[in-house]
């Protein structure tokens, strides 16, 4: 890819894998191709990824037509409601 393209793909990896992270399978049994679909376990990946993925969506700002940059609410609905969701995971509950 050119250059120019780099951070353009590196979030769409980011949304790909934060998808994957909460619309995974609760069956330990069955092999995945892609970890982040199979359960959230205390040592998955699932982890390291909701840590990566909340740092970098809470910093993310659009820029307008006009240059003036703004949070986009939906970003902060998803970590709102995705915070608690993973919060419940971390503690079993």
């Amino acid at each position: 890819l050119p250059e120019e393209c780099k951070e353009t793909a590196d979030i769409l990896l980011l949304f790909d894998k934060l998808f994957d992270s909460v619309n995974g399978s609760f069956n330990k049994k069955t092999r995945f191709a892609k970890p982040l679909l199979g359960p959230a376990t205390p040592t998955s990946l699932h982890h390291k990824t909701w840590d990566e993925g909340i740092k970098i969506l809470k910093t993310m700002k659009f820029v307008t037509a006009v240059g003036k940059k703004e949070v986009v609410p939906t970003i902060n609905s998803w970590l709102e409601r995705n915070g608690d969701f993973i919060k419940k995971i971390e503690r079993g509950t």
